[in-house]
Parts: C-alpha cells; sequence; structure tokens
C-alpha cells in the first residue's frame, strides 16, 4: 500500500561515474545514487537549534567535522524508487556525522527505524503556551497530599519523574500504598496538536545516552515531572495491602502532591541493605523516613 522506507541511512561516497549511499541496513541491498548536486544540504544550524527539545538525558553526538562527504553517515530521501535493472536515486536531507564518534550509532538507528524525532513547531509552541501555575479552584477540587513525605525513586540519570510513592503500616497491621503519577491528562487533552503528536509516538524511547520523549520536555521533564520541593498535579491511588502484598481495598483520585525527595534505585538499595557507605544518604533521608514513622496509623 506504501513504501516502507521514504529515507534510507548510510555512508556517503564519491564515484568515478556517480555518487552514492551504501546503506547500513542488511535488508536494503542496493546502493543510493546520488546525483551531482543533491548531496549538498542546507546550514544544519536549524536542525541543531531544535535538539534541546527533542532529546533529554544526555548530551548530543559529538561528531568530528568533515570537509566533504566521504565517508560521513547521512540520511538521504528516496526520489526515484528501484527496478529490477536500476538503483533507486535520491538527495541528502540530513549530515549525521563518522559512524565511529561517540552519540552517532544511536542517531543512526533513530533514523533507520524512522522513529519520530522532531517535534513540529505548532506542538513546541502549544507546549510552551501551558502555564505551569495551578489555578486554586483547581487545588481545592483535588486531594491534598503536599504535607505527606511522598518521594520519587528512578535510575541516576532520569530527568522525568513522573511517579511517587509511600507507604505506612496501619493499626490492623495491614499497608496502605500510595501511588501518585503526573496528572498529564490535565495539561494535553484530546484534539491538542501535542496529543495527536503523542499518539504518533506512543511512547518514549530511552537510549543508553539520551531519550526522544512521547511529550515535549516543556511536559515531560518540568510541569509534568514530579521534581522535589514543587507542586504537582497527580492522579493518585491508594491501596491497602495486606502483609502478604495483597490488594484489599483501593480508591482513585485526583490529588496535589510535593515531592520530599528525588531518591534513586541504587542509593535506596544500600539503605535497605544497611550498608555503611549509604551513611551521608541515610543522614539527608533522615527527616523523610523520621516524618514516615511517625505518620498516623490510621
Amino acid at each position: 500500500m506504501e513504501r516502507a522506507h521514504a529515507t534510507v541511512v548510510g555512508t556517503f561516497h564519491y564515484g568515478q561515474r556517480q555518487n552514492y549511499v551504501r546503506p547500513i541496513d542488511d535488508r536494503i541491498k542496493m546502493d543510493v545514487i546520488i546525483a551531482e548536486g543533491d548531496e549538498v544540504v542546507p546550514e544544519q544550524t536549524e536542525a541543531s537549534s531544535r535538539l534541546s527539545q527533542d532529546r533529554v538525558i544526555g548530551s548530543e553526538a559529538s561528531r568530528r567535522p568533515w570537509e566533504d562527504l566521504e565517508g560521513v553517515v547521512v540520511d538521504c530521501e528516496i526520489t526515484d524508487w528501484p527496478t529490477a535493472t536500476k538503483n533507486p536515486r535520491g538527495r541528502v536531507v540530513e549530515v549525521i556525522g563518522y559512524e565511529d564518534d561517540f552519540g552517532v550509532d544511536v542517531e543512526i538507528i533513530i533514523r533507520k527505524h524512522h522513529l519520530p524525532h522532531h517535534f513540529p513547531p505548532p506542538v513546541i509552541a502549544e507546549a510552551r503556551a501551558i502555564s505551569a501555575q495551578i489555578p486554586p479552584a483547581e487545588v481545592t477540587r483535588r486531594r491534598d497530599f503536599r504535607d505527606l513525605p511522598i518521594v520519587t525513586i528512578d535510575g541516576e540519570t532520569a530527568r522525568d519523574f513522573d511517579d511517587a510513592v509511600l507507604v505506612r503500616k496501619l493499626a490492623g497491621g495491614n499497608y496502605e500504598l500510595q501511588v501518585h503519577i503526573a496528572d498529564v491528562a490535565h495539561y494535553v487533552r484530546p484534539g491538542m496538536d501535542i496529543d495527536r503528536e503523542a499518539e504518533i509516538r506512543g511512547t518514549s524511547v530511552y537510549f543508553p545516552d539520551r531519550a526522544i520523549p512521547m511529550l515535549p520536555i516543556e511536559l515531560s521533564t518540568d510541569i509534568c515531572s514530579l521534581r522535589p520541593q514543587v507542586d504537582r498535579l497527580v492522579m493518585s491511588c491508594i491501596m491497602q495491602l495486606d502483609e502478604r502484598g495483597e490488594i484489599r481495598s483501593y480508591e482513585i483520585m485526583p490529588g496535589i502532591l510535593r515531592s520530599a525527595e528525588r531518591m534513586t534505585y541504587s542509593a535506596v538499595q544500600l539503605v535497605l541493605d544497611g550498608d555503611a557507605e549509604a551513611a551521608g544518604v541515610t543522614r539527608r533521608w533522615s527527616r523523610i523516613f523520621c516524618s514516615c514513622r511517625s505518620l498516623p496509623r490510621s
């Protein structure tokens, strides 16, 4: 019904008769012929300025400068499809860098699998127009969890904190577990450009040194991120568990919280293991653990 590869990422080479791009994909066997002049792309300053909007976690590809395109990885658009006797033809639309430069491997994967990695200008504009201020009326209609020692626990390199937890023992021997999820739906409504773009992406995509977020960073790492000591809107689930961890009851409601601390998996594990090396972490979090113990068992 439609072509699977409108663009192809590969290595550019100058030839005696014609220039070509050799695809970095074993499924594509034919080189893409690049006519004279079609290897020239506009200055990539605009694309470079968008990187902070389109990526999070870590720095971008560290690319060596190039004087010509020989051996440089490029993304090319197919302008003339192949036949049984004729190679496809195309034009270079983006210069990525040398294949062995740091970070270029990730950029190759992004384009090889055609992952949406640039937010359209209307999406960026819509995200930047969303106010981080929470109206008093919105606070009034939600359950207020801001006085509780609720924390986020994520990896060391995480930039977005979209869930937070609290657990305490109840008088009858059961436990109360609170799980709070950033209320994205309060800001992203059906029909918005952000909503349509999120539907196309489906999910955020994570790499070792960066991520392609499903939502613009104005939401994913700011307004919808449960950063410590900042008021944030959430959807909350309050569960009662027995000693075996079985859910006995639960309640879901809109809420507002103020995360007490940004914790990490490894540091929390050290505390649970009683590791002496975690003493510094323990002191830093002691006020939170103490406040958890002092919560009413009701």
